[in-house]
């Protein structure tokens, strides 16, 4: 988004550049500018207006059809940001003067929106280092509350299939391939085309089972950090993918992906495995992991894209340098993706920490944020406790071997899943009798090389019925051996 000099703004509109155009207290009013919108800010409100433009993915050169997508872009983003977004506006021209929601004939329309601090976006929080790592993870968790709640595509619709997105993939490579700043490493994108290639045929089994499973929803489209905004004390996102369906009607993990490739080409790993942590605790899609690299590699060459489309339209040439040198950044980014490139060897390791002891197990006992977690205390947590007669009346409820099963079968289903990631920890609450068992399972499971345990051990703790820490140790003996 970036200041403009007036050159592309309309001279039929050239009014709204004035205080006496709008029908609220105005001091001054600033125009931005994107590839498909300009925005006027006037101090508490702000107004987005449709470009007229033509690209390969949009066509807004009928009022009627920037009235659409005014209207489109107030629903979908609605759902993230309902504060935010306020109403679609009419703007009237009377005698060759424009006005926003004047009674003159309609000459175009606006979203209204409350203006923010733009230093609140993330992209500046994160260059001043003024975020923490634990505010994305929050973001992460409320990500996955929304996407619980957004409409899943019909089957019938192509949306997700894995051929629909092995042609999107492709014919975005091929887009990029054309650009001028990355034409000379034309070798490069060839292997990346490769790898892309394999990596799709590696889990196409797994996205069409994404595909029949729900997880193919109506996204936010075009999640990365210039769309996602402080308020208060929580990140917003904003400026949903309103003009192509086929860019919002995405599997959950590729809207993650949007995010984690965005902020990786940034620097911000540590902030990025805090998002992802956040997401996959809150919405236990743990499955998102194998398809991750693959999203990434694709996203990071969408906003290269972009970012090429922003420096056409720059109005310095410093500016053009800065977004060049963002293409550049992000196209380095996708050739670091896919993690399964054609004839490379899988990671050498994997780990799978088991934390014993009680005292350890809080969401402070590893080092935040450098792998990914599956914490068992937290779904213990949310299970009921079971109808036992027998019960340890020195045990903690939450801890009783009927509770505690469940959540430890579930991280044995994860480990194989999650193992497609960079990092991966499992962290146990609590002691029993098969602890190191259950720890050596997971390890076989995870396909682990190295496992370190860290554990402060009681002296043969005791916990709930004592008919079911029976079973329990006698079905661990059995996954050990």
């Amino acid at each position: 988004m970036q200041r403009s000099t007036h050159n592309h703004f309309p001279p039929a509109l050239n009014a709204l550049l004035t205080a006496e155009a709008y029908p609220h207290t105005v001091r001054a009013v600033e125009l931005l500018e994107t590839h498909v919108s300009w925005i006027l800010l006037t101090g508490e409100y702000a107004y987005k207006i449709k470009r007229p433009v033509n690209y390969a993915f949009i066509d807004m050169r009928e009022l009627e059809r920037r009235a659409h997508f005014c209207r489109e872009e107030l629903r979908l983003n609605r759902r993230f940001a309902p504060d935010l977004y306020l109403e679609v506006c009419e703007i009237t021209s009377t005698a060759g003067v424009a006005r926003i929601a004047g009674s003159g004939r309609i000459i175009e329309y606006a979203v209204r929106m409350c203006e923010f601090d733009r230093n609140a976006e993330l992209d500046r929080l994160l260059e001043q280092g003024a975020i923490e790592a634990t505010e994305l993870e929050a973001f992460g968790c409320a990500l996955a509350d929304i996407h619980a709640g957004l409409p899943i595509a019909d089957p019938s619709q192509p949306w997700g299939r894995p051929s629909q997105v092995r042609d999107l993939i492709l014919a975005n490579l091929a887009e990029c391939a054309q650009l001028a700043v990355v034409q000379p490493r034309s070798a490069e994108l060839n292997s990346l085309l490769a790898s892309l290639e394999s990596t799709w045929q590696r889990v196409e089994t797994c996205l069409m089972s994404r595909h029949t499973g729900g997880r193919i929803r109506e996204c936010h489209g075009d999640l990365h950090s210039r769309n996602i905004v402080r308020r208060g004390n929580t990140l917003t996102a904003f400026d949903c993918m309103e003009f192509e369906p086929a860019f919002r009607w995405i599997d959950v993990a590729g809207e993650v992906a949007m995010l984690l490739a965005d902020l990786d080409a940034r620097g911000h790993a540590g902030h990025a495995r805090a998002f992802l942590q956040g997401y996959l605790s809150q919405s236990g899609d743990y499955q998102a992991c194998r398809v991750l690299a693959l999203y990434k590699a694709h996203f990071a060459l969408v906003r290269a894209k972009v970012a090429q489309l922003h420096s056409a339209t720059a109005p310095t040439v410093a500016v053009q340098r800065a977004l060049r040198a963002e293409l550049a950044r992000l196209v380095d980014r996708a050739m670091a993706r896919p993690g399964w490139r054609s004839g490379s060897p899988r990671p050498s390791a994997r780990w799978c920490c088991a934390r014993i002891s009680n005292e350890n197990a809080g969401p402070d006992s590893q080092p935040m944020h450098t792998r990914v977690r599956c914490r068992t205390r937290v779904s213990i947590r949310r299970r009921p406790a079971p109808s036992c007669t027998r019960l340890s009346p020195a045990a903690p409820r939450m801890y009783w071997p009927a509770v505690t099963m469940p959540s430890w079968t579930r991280a044995l289903r994860i480990a194989p899943i999650a193992s497609a990631s960079d990092r991966w920890q499992i962290a146990l609450a609590s002691t029993c009798d098969s602890s190191t068992a259950m720890h050596r399972a997971l390890c076989c499971m995870s396909g682990s090389r190295s496992a370190s345990v860290q554990a402060r051990m009681r002296p043969r703790p005791t916990f709930g019925c004592w008919s079911c820490s029976s079973r329990a140790s006698k079905r661990f003996g059995r996954m050990r051996g």
